[in-house]
């Protein structure tokens, strides 16, 4: 059975400049995160679905994939050091 690729939004909502998602899924080599300003119109997404209105998220970064409807491992590097989400 084929399942859809759904898409999966990730959020590091702690600070800091340079934002990277490092995951099962990019072999741990880390991914770009966009840099929103909170009450910033932003809107992230793939294209496929309706994009997520970020404006009124206390994000700092955020980051949307097409992946697997599974649950993956996952990460943040923070302007190069390691990081995990505390929530």
């Amino acid at each position: 059975m084929l399942l859809n690729k759904v898409e999966h939004i990730f959020v590091w909502s702690f600070g800091g400049e340079n934002v990277e998602i490092c995951a099962e899924f990019n072999n741990w080599q880390g991914e770009k995160m966009e840099k929103v300003i909170p009450g910033e119109p932003t809107k992230i997404g793939t294209g496929l679905t309706q994009p997520f209105d970020v404006s009124s998220q206390p994000a700092t970064h955020v980051f949307a994939k097409l992946l697997d409807p599974k649950r993956f491992e996952y990460k943040f590097r923070v302007d190069g050091n390691w990081r995990y989400a505390p929530d």
